[in-house]
Protein backbone atom coordinates (compact mmCIF):
# COMPACT_ATOMS: atom_id res chain seq x y z
CA UNK A 1 0.00 0.00 0.00
CA UNK A 2 1.32 3.06 -0.71
CA UNK A 3 2.40 5.59 1.88
CA UNK A 4 -0.73 8.61 2.26
CA UNK A 5 0.21 12.21 0.34
CA UNK A 6 2.06 14.39 2.67
CA UNK A 7 0.44 17.56 3.83
CA UNK A 8 1.38 20.92 5.55
CA UNK A 9 -0.78 22.37 7.62
CA UNK A 10 -0.37 25.85 9.50
CA UNK A 11 -2.34 26.58 12.65
CA UNK A 12 -1.92 29.01 15.48
CA UNK A 13 -1.48 32.33 13.35
CA UNK A 14 -3.62 34.81 15.16
CA UNK A 15 -2.20 37.54 13.71
CA UNK A 16 -2.75 36.49 10.74
CA UNK A 17 -6.39 35.58 10.62
CA UNK A 18 -6.57 38.74 12.34
CA UNK A 19 -5.25 40.50 9.17
CA UNK A 20 -7.43 38.56 6.82
CA UNK A 21 -10.65 39.34 8.78
CA UNK A 22 -10.35 42.49 7.14
CA UNK A 23 -10.87 41.86 3.29
CA UNK A 24 -14.04 40.35 1.86
CA UNK A 25 -13.90 36.08 1.66
CA UNK A 26 -13.43 36.00 -1.91
CA UNK A 27 -10.62 38.45 -1.64
CA UNK A 28 -9.10 36.44 1.53
CA UNK A 29 -9.55 33.24 -0.98
CA UNK A 30 -7.59 34.72 -3.78
CA UNK A 31 -4.38 36.17 -1.58
CA UNK A 32 -4.50 32.66 0.22
CA UNK A 33 -4.15 30.56 -3.19
CA UNK A 34 -1.36 33.08 -5.09
CA UNK A 35 0.22 32.87 -1.68
CA UNK A 36 -0.08 28.88 -1.52
CA UNK A 37 1.25 28.73 -5.46
CA UNK A 38 4.11 30.47 -4.79
CA UNK A 39 4.94 29.01 -1.56
CA UNK A 40 5.24 25.70 -3.31
CA UNK A 41 7.71 26.90 -5.35
CA UNK A 42 10.76 25.03 -2.95
CA UNK A 43 9.05 21.94 -3.19
CA UNK A 44 8.87 22.36 -6.85
CA UNK A 45 12.28 22.88 -7.14
CA UNK A 46 13.40 20.04 -4.61
CA UNK A 47 10.94 17.49 -6.34
CA UNK A 48 12.87 18.64 -10.09
CA UNK A 49 16.66 17.99 -8.26
CA UNK A 50 15.82 14.42 -6.87
CA UNK A 51 13.40 13.05 -9.55
CA UNK A 52 15.43 10.72 -11.57
CA UNK A 53 16.33 11.47 -14.55
CA UNK A 54 15.62 8.51 -17.73
CA UNK A 55 14.75 10.98 -20.54
CA UNK A 56 13.84 14.09 -18.08
CA UNK A 57 10.04 14.00 -19.27
CA UNK A 58 9.15 13.43 -15.74
CA UNK A 59 11.31 15.98 -14.27
CA UNK A 60 9.83 18.52 -17.07
CA UNK A 61 6.25 17.93 -16.23
CA UNK A 62 6.43 18.50 -12.46
CA UNK A 63 4.14 21.70 -11.94
CA UNK A 64 2.38 23.82 -9.57
CA UNK A 65 -1.71 24.05 -9.31
CA UNK A 66 -4.32 24.81 -6.98
CA UNK A 67 -6.10 22.30 -5.58
CA UNK A 68 -9.56 21.49 -6.14
CA UNK A 69 -11.55 20.97 -3.20
CA UNK A 70 -15.07 19.25 -2.23
CA UNK A 71 -18.00 22.11 -2.16
CA UNK A 72 -17.90 21.57 1.75
CA UNK A 73 -14.25 22.68 2.02
CA UNK A 74 -14.65 25.54 -0.55
CA UNK A 75 -17.14 26.92 1.77
CA UNK A 76 -15.32 27.10 4.95
CA UNK A 77 -12.39 28.65 3.11
CA UNK A 78 -9.96 26.15 2.91
CA UNK A 79 -7.56 26.11 -0.18
CA UNK A 80 -4.66 24.29 -0.97
CA UNK A 81 -2.19 23.96 -3.78
CA UNK A 82 -0.10 20.95 -5.32
CA UNK A 83 2.76 20.07 -7.16
CA UNK A 84 1.48 17.86 -9.47
CA UNK A 85 2.66 16.41 -12.45
CA UNK A 86 1.32 17.76 -16.01
CA UNK A 87 -0.67 15.74 -18.82
CA UNK A 88 -0.05 11.72 -19.43
CA UNK A 89 3.50 11.39 -16.83
CA UNK A 90 1.08 11.50 -14.01
CA UNK A 91 0.33 7.48 -13.66
CA UNK A 92 4.13 7.06 -14.74
CA UNK A 93 5.40 9.26 -11.51
CA UNK A 94 3.60 7.17 -9.57
CA UNK A 95 5.16 3.65 -10.78
CA UNK A 96 8.54 5.71 -10.33
CA UNK A 97 7.75 7.16 -6.70
CA UNK A 98 6.20 3.70 -5.22
CA UNK A 99 7.88 1.40 -7.67
CA UNK A 100 6.23 -1.24 -9.89
CA UNK A 101 6.36 -5.51 -10.15
CA UNK A 102 9.83 -4.87 -12.10
CA UNK A 103 11.07 -1.66 -11.33
CA UNK A 104 12.36 -0.54 -7.20
CA UNK A 105 10.89 2.44 -5.64
CA UNK A 106 12.61 5.39 -6.59
CA UNK A 107 11.27 7.99 -3.85
CA UNK A 108 11.59 11.58 -5.01
CA UNK A 109 8.29 13.20 -3.99
CA UNK A 110 7.65 12.26 -0.71
CA UNK A 111 11.21 12.94 0.19
CA UNK A 112 11.52 16.25 -1.30
CA UNK A 113 7.85 17.17 0.56
CA UNK A 114 9.58 16.32 3.98
CA UNK A 115 13.06 18.02 2.73
CA UNK A 116 11.02 20.95 1.91
CA UNK A 117 8.78 21.32 4.40
CA UNK A 118 10.82 24.27 6.39
CA UNK A 119 11.10 26.17 3.34
CA UNK A 120 7.63 25.91 2.11
CA UNK A 121 5.83 27.08 4.95
CA UNK A 122 8.46 30.06 5.47
CA UNK A 123 7.47 31.40 1.92
CA UNK A 124 3.81 31.21 2.68
CA UNK A 125 4.55 33.52 6.01
CA UNK A 126 6.42 35.78 3.72
CA UNK A 127 3.75 35.73 0.44
CA UNK A 128 1.01 36.17 2.65
CA UNK A 129 2.11 39.03 4.62
CA UNK A 130 3.12 40.29 1.40
CA UNK A 131 -0.28 39.86 -0.33
CA UNK A 132 -2.24 41.29 2.75
CA UNK A 133 0.24 44.45 2.49
CA UNK A 134 -0.32 45.01 -0.99
CA UNK A 135 -4.27 44.37 -0.62
CA UNK A 136 -4.92 46.09 1.99
CA UNK A 137 -3.07 49.36 0.29
CA UNK A 138 -5.11 48.76 -2.91
CA UNK A 139 -8.48 48.56 -1.32
CA UNK A 140 -8.36 51.24 1.33
CA UNK A 141 -10.41 54.52 0.90
CA UNK A 142 -8.90 57.33 -1.36
CA UNK A 143 -7.68 59.82 0.79
CA UNK A 144 -6.37 57.54 3.90
CA UNK A 145 -2.60 56.53 4.54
Amino acid sequence: MADPPIWYQLTGVKELDRALEQFPKGLRRKMAKESLKKAAEPLLKTMQALAPVDSGKLKSKLTIKNMKLSKERWRAGVTGAAVTVKGKKLRYAYQVETGTSRAAPRPFARTAARAARGAVVAKFKVEIAKAVKTTAIKVRPKGTK
